[in-house]
C-alpha cells in the first residue's frame, strides 16, 4: 500500500455488529500482524480464497470510523470536513432501521464532500443501481458489493480507492495551483498594458519602454506555455497510474471473483463493479497503451500474478484453472516475449516490461 502523509480515512456504516468487527479485523486490525480470516457467515474451509501464509504480508493502516445509524455516518462526515482530515472511502449499508437508510445517508454525504468514494454494500437486490446512482452523484465514484463479502474484496476496494483518492485531491490541488499562476501571470499582463498605455502619453520615452513591455510579454507567455505543458504531463501521469492500480490490483481479482461460480445475482453486481470502475477510466483509457498489448485478458492475468512471485500452483488456484493451463501460458507469454528457448527467467523478464 501507498505511503501516505498521515493515514487514509475509511467510513464503514453498517447497523449489525459483526459486519463492523468484521470491517475493524479486515481494515485496521489491532495485531501489527494480522491473519486474515473469511468473515462469511457458514463458509466452509474450502470456499476461503485467501490459503497462503500472511506471515510476511503488511497489515493495512487505515483510519477506520464506524457507524451503525446512517444519521450518525453524516455527522461524521461534516466533522472530518471540519476538522479538515476527510474521508477517503464510505462503505454503507442500505437498510439500516429505524434511522436513515443508507442511499439517503449516502446522497447527503456526496452533498457534503464531491471527492469521497461510497461503496454501496447490501444483501438486497430490489433496488435497480441506475435508481441509486440517480440519487448519489459522481457514478465514477460509485461502486457495489453484494453481502456476504469477502475481505479481498473490502481490502482492495479500500486500498485502490484510496490511492484513487489520494490522486484526485493531489491532481485538485496541481490544478488550483496552475489556475493561481495563471491568474497571476494575467494581471501581470494587463498590468504590463496598462504601463504601455500609459508610455504613450510620453512620446519621448516610448520606444525604450514598449521594448521592455514586449520583452516582459514574451518570457510571461514562455511561462504559461511551460506551465500548461506541465499540467498536461501530469495530468497523464496520474491517468497512467490510476489506469495501472486499476489494472494490475483491481480487475484481476473482479475477473477471479467473477469467474469463481458466484450466483446469476452476486454475478451480475460484480458486472455493475466492473462497469464502474470502467468509468473511472473511460475518458483516458483510449489513448494509454497497455503494458503487454499483444498479450490475452488471460495471459496479462499470469503475467501479472508471476511478476508478483507466484508460483504455476498459486496461480491455477487463483484464477481457478488447471497447472497445466497455467503453463500453456507461460509458454505463450515468453513466445510473445521472444524467450523461446532461451534460459532467461520470466519473472525477471516481465519487471523489466513493466
Amino acid at each position: 500500500m501507498s505511503t501516505y502523509s498521515k493515514q487514509i480515512r475509511i467510513l464503514a456504516v453498517d447497523d449489525e455488529p459483526l459486519i463492523l468487527e468484521s470491517y475493524q479485523n479486515i481494515l485496521a486490525p489491532e495485531d501489527e500482524i494480522e491473519t486474515f480470516d473469511e468473515f462469511e457467515d457458514g463458509e466452509d474451509d474450502e470456499d476461503i480464497i485467501f490459503e497462503e501464509s500472511t506471515e510476511d504480508i503488511v497489515p493495512p493502516h487505515f483510519d477506520l470510523v464506524t457507524c451503525s445509524q446512517g444519521d450518525e455516518a453524516v455527522e461524521q462526515v461534516k466533522k472530518s470536513l471540519e476538522e479538515n482530515n476527510p474521508f477517503a472511502v464510505a462503505f454503507i449499508d442500505i437498510r439500516m432501521p429505524p434511522g436513515l437508510d443508507g442511499i439517503s445517508a449516502a446522497a447527503q454525504i456526496r452533498a457534503l464532500d464531491p471527492y469521497v468514494h461510497i461503496v454501496i454494500v447490501t444483501a438486497y437486490s430490489d433496488i435497480p443501481p441506475q435508481k441509486i446512482a440517480d440519487r448519489i452523484k459522481s457514478s465514477a465514484q460509485l461502486f457495489y458489493i453484494q453481502k456476504p463479502f469477502h475481505w479481498h474484496e473490502i481490502y482492495h476496494f479500500a486500498e485502490s480507492l484510496s490511492e484513487n483518492w489520494q490522486l484526485m485531491k493531489n491532481f485538485a490541488k496541481v490544478q488550483s495551483n496552475l489556475e493561481r499562476q495563471i491568474a497571476a501571470k494575467n494581471d501581470f499582463v494587463q498590468n504590463v498594458n496598462i504601463k504601455m498605455n500609459d508610455a504613450l502619453n510620453d512620446r519621448v520615452e516610448l520606444e525604450e519602454q514598449l521594448q521592455i513591455k514586449i520583452k516582459n510579454i514574451d518570457e510571461v507567455n514562455t511561462a504559461l506555455k511551460i506551465l500548461l505543458e506541465e499540467r498536461e504531463k501530469d495530468k497523464v501521469r496520474i491517468e497512467e497510474n490510476i489506469f495501472s492500480n486499476l489494472k494490475n490490483n483491481v480487475f484481476p481479482y473482479l475477473e477471479s471473483l467473477k469467474n469463481s461460480g458466484l450466483p446469476e445475482r452476486q454475478n451480475s453486481l460484480v458486472d455493475v463493479v466492473i462497469a464502474s470502475i470502467n468509468g473511472i477510466t473511460s475518458s483516458f483509457t483510449r489513448r494509454l497503451t497497455t503494458e503487454f498489448e499483444d498479450f490475452t485478458p488471460m495471459e496479462i492475468q499470469v503475467a501479472n500474478l508471476i511478476k508478483h512471485g507466484s508460483s504455476t500452483k498459486e496461480i491455477a488456484d487463483l484464477l481457478n484453472i488447471s497447472p497445466r493451463t497455467v503453463e500453456s501460458h507461460r509458454k505463450n507469454i515468453r513466445k510473445k516475449l521472444g524467450l523461446t528457448n532461451k534460459s532467461m527467467n520470466l519473472r525477471i523478464q516481465l519487471l523489466k516490461e513493466n
